[in-house]
């Protein structure tokens, strides 16, 4: 019997997490699976991210079908034509309205369709907590990517209703996380220097840029005057000028461009090539193209850009993102510069911020990755750590680094191995999914 799966993709860069899952189904049941994948062609909320048939046929081929949605209430006539499966880039459907997701999701019931949402780091275990009734009526099942999810849904959700709590945890399946497959693919190390116009031989440090934390992080009057401060922006208007002054509560705060010299600094003295892997969103200074060897945007999701520069670089370093993961995963020493205070962080998200901020999250993992505080009088002490990191003989802490893995990624696994077992099971809607058994992790 054909499983038929309806994968959403409102966005391209959702092909990270996605086309590795499809790649392996295409793979392992070609005989037994029907791939059709729907996307929006109305113009989106992040036009540069606007997916197109050619994103799906030159990973796939003739072996997925393009549904292109000219309109949002498409996406139902889509489903109808014969869905076992719908599947998502993390429990929520982007583009699209809350109460048209419902009124869909309500009407597949009755023709048998699972909604099963896929992982992207962390977010899919802090989404349900901000939205758990949507969660609840939607998703059927919820994968997620190591044991220390579970935990974090476990404790986030302590002093909920019994039933309540119950009803959540039951959707949640361990899976591991798909966009790591991607580290199969890749290519030589050679190849990948020649594909990204960088030297055949020295090292390289691979930067992530500093993204925009105002108003996506905070929109208070803080927040904007650190902001122009983090970024040397002069912004005379009378609220500018207030959020500056405002600002002088954190009277210490590095800049942009002192990160971006000490790390020239580095380079210099290590006679290392400096890429920057970008994205649309960080609205980049002029002065960030100027400070690197080169800068690269999203030109592959499949392996990803960053993993392929990653695979070929001695040092990461990060301002506050997630990248750190493609790093530790690929056994980069990572330093994330610490842009704005814990404090400033949105309520509703500390509790997920604090997986990567404190001692033994994402970017505090002895031996393995180390953040900077850019704010406060010991920021300058980091900044010199920073220029003076001993590149080419900095050692990993192997065992935590597989320890750290093992428990927050399921490290290492086939990710897509796992989900494809879930997409394929012949379960009937809301089914009570057990989680997928993982190894402990190791010590």
């Amino acid at each position: 019997m054909t499983r038929r799966i309806l994968f959403y993709v409102p966005r391209n860069n959702n092909l990270r997490v996605v086309a590795p899952v499809i790649a392996h189904l295409v793979r392992q049941y070609a005989r037994n699976v029907s791939i059709r994948v729907a996307f929006p062609v109305w113009p989106i909320s992040k036009a540069e991210l606007q997916p197109a048939s050619e994103d799906f046929t030159r990973l796939f081929g003739d072996t997925v079908t393009c549904c292109p949605l000219i309109r949002p209430n498409e996406l139902e006539t889509v489903v109808r034509k014969g869905t076992d499966v719908i599947v998502t880039f993390m429990p929520e459907m982007a583009e699209l309205k809350t109460e048209m997701v419902d009124r869909l999701r309500a009407r597949s019931r009755s023709w048998g369709v699972t909604w099963v949402a896929l992982p992207f780091v962390f977010n899919q275990d802090h989404f349900p907590l901000l939205n758990p009734d949507f969660v609840l009526r939607t998703w059927d099942i919820i994968c997620t990517v190591g044991p220390a999810s579970i935990r974090y849904v476990e404790e986030a959700t302590r002093s909920w209703a019994d039933a309540k709590r119950k009803a959540l945890l039951s959707r949640l399946a361990v899976t591991g996380y798909p966009a790591l497959d991607g580290i199969e693919r890749l290519t030589t190390a050679a190849a990948i220097r020649q594909r990204y116009q960088l030297p055949s031989d020295g090292p390289i440090i691979c930067v992530s840029p500093a993204p925009s934390f105002y108003p996506r992080v905070n929109s208070s009057r803080c927040a904007r005057g650190l902001q122009a401060r983090f970024r040397g922006t002069a912004d005379r208007s009378v609220r500018g000028l207030v959020s500056r002054l405002t600002s002088y509560r954190y009277p210490f705060i590095l800049g942009y461009r002192d990160y971006l010299s000490a790390i020239r600094r580095l380079a210099e003295a290590n006679e290392a090539v400096v890429v920057a892997k970008t994205r649309v969103k960080h609205d980049d200074p002029p002065y960030v193209k100027d400070s690197v060897d080169r800068i690269v945007g999203d030109e592959s999701f499949f392996p990803t850009s960053a993993l392929e520069l990653l695979s070929v670089s001695d040092l990461y370093v990060g301002f506050q993102s997630a990248m750190a993961v493609e790093a530790m995963a690929l056994g980069v020493y990572s330093l994330t510069a610490l842009i704005f205070p814990l404090e400033l962080e949105n309520p509703a998200f500390t509790s997920y911020a604090a997986l990567f901020r404190r001692p033994g999250g994402v970017w505090n993992v002895p031996g393995v990755s180390e953040s900077i505080n850019g704010i406060g009088p010991t920021a300058r002490a980091g900044l010199r750590k920073l220029e003076r990191f001993p590149l080419g003989t900095a050692r990993l802490d192997e065992a935590r680094r597989l320890q750290f893995l093992a428990d927050h990624f399921s490290w290492p696994c086939h990710a897509s191995t796992r989900v494809a077992e879930i997409l394929m099971l012949d379960a009937e809607p809301s089914a009570a999914v057990r989680p997928v058994a993982v190894a402990a992790a190791p010590g």
